[in-house]
């Protein structure tokens, strides 16, 4: 397997981001982090979200240690475009997930974002690429408590 963190954008400048519902989120993103590294949890505010990027979400809780991902939420496109309702089960068991898993560590480990282009290969639908935005979402610990994804498919 080659390296899943080599493709991974970790300085993220809001005006290179693919789809305008992504810089949207990213924006409410660092609205709610302020100076901190990462905002809290409650922070997450369904009606604060933008509307525009609500379809395009996932939202992983992050259990344990070392960390599990547990899917918490599925936007209806991405249902769509990966043919896959992940609502409720662990992630960690999907086969060819690893690449994502690696990835979903680095962002608990560091507390950072993260912007990656990658195959769909947890899907039986690998012939589709994806765009995701990773954003942590901390408890009051620092420790990070959610993982909000935005993607956009081709």
């Amino acid at each position: 397997m080659s390296d899943p963190l080599r493709d991974i954008v970790e300085v993220i400048e809001a005006e290179t981001l693919p789809h305008a519902y992504m810089r949207a989120l990213f924006a409410y993103w660092q609205a709610a982090r302020g100076d901190a590294a990462a905002p809290l949890v409650t922070a997450l505010d369904p009606l604060k979200l933008p509307r525009e990027a609500l379809p395009y979400l996932g939202i992983l809780d992050v259990e344990g240690d070392p960390p599990k991902f547990r899917t918490r939420l599925m936007g209806t496109r991405f249902v769509e475009a990966s043919g896959e309702d992940l609502t409720g089960r662990l992630v960690d068991e999907l086969p060819g997930i690893e690449p994502q898993l690696v990835r979903f560590r680095w962002a608990v480990e560091h507390r950072r974002p993260y912007f990656v282009s990658s195959p769909l290969t947890w899907s039986d639908k690998d012939f589709i690429r994806y765009d995701a935005l990773g954003l942590p979402f901390v408890d009051h610990r620092g420790a990070v408590a959610r993982l909000v994804f935005v993607f956009g498919f081709s």
